[in-house]
């Protein structure tokens, strides 16, 4: 059993997103060189910030931290790059549920999974949309990888062309971002001076989430509202 991002994947699935990383790895140091790969103090606190705002949507954050990155990123820094990172933590399990095993996409409802998607590629956007001038091509290829796998999962199920399924899930959640700006704003300027907001803090500084109407992800799954 393998776990990327706190997710159980099963051996075949796991060396499936590692084949695609190393490609898209390739691809970008040949395009852009290593520093594709930095992440900018900025962008560090954005992405964070995205993760809490878009997460909201299903439950609360514990924590949202950002810091510098040790190694193995040691060799960015040498080719001058800035490397940070940052972790979310939530208060309740991630829409799948607490998995002990590989994850089994055949009993996981659609509603749960598009929920995933947008929290998984939530602080990718949030680099977009908040920092742009500090975005980089690679930092977040994980995170987009897993999001578009999850999207390939809805494939058989939904018969909604690939493009168009990541398409919606990277519009919606460019649009939960874009709905809550100042919040999310508020919540970057704080982080950017504590380096973490714990959980009172947290929740107190999100409480003013807003859902979007219509919800993008209604044109997948209609009836589906976010839980607040």
């Amino acid at each position: 059993m393998h776990s990327i991002g706190g997710l159980h994947f099963d051996p075949e699935t796991t060396q499936a997103i590692e084949r695609l990383l190393l490609e898209r790895v390739g691809e970008l140091i040949a395009e852009e060189g290593l520093c594709a790969f930095e992440m900018p103090r900025t962008a560090a606190v954005a992405h964070e910030a995205g993760h809490a705002i878009v997460g909201r949507y299903c439950f609360e954050a514990r924590s949202c931290e950002f810091f510098r990155c040790a190694v193995p990123y040691g060799i960015l820094r040498r080719a001058g790059c800035s490397v940070w990172g940052g972790l979310t933590k939530w208060s309740q399990p991630h829409p799948f549920g607490t998995t002990s095993g590989p994850i089994d996409f055949a009993t996981i409802a659609t509603p749960n999974i598009l929920a995933q998607i947008s929290i998984v590629i939530a602080g990718a956007v949030a680099e977009v949309v908040l920092d742009p001038a500090g975005c980089r091509a690679g930092f977040s290829i994980d995170e987009i990888i897993v999001g578009q796998l999850f999207c390939n999962q809805l494939g058989a199920r939904l018969g909604i062309p690939g493009e168009k399924r990541w398409g919606i899930c990277w519009w919606r959640t460019a649009s939960v971002l874009e709905h809550n700006e100042r919040t999310a704003r508020a919540l970057m300027k704080k982080l950017d001076a504590a380096g973490i907001v714990r959980r009172k803090k947290l929740t107190g500084l999100t409480a003013d989430v807003r859902k979007i109407l219509p919800d993008p992800f209604d044109v997948i799954n209609e009836g589906w509202r976010p839980n607040i």
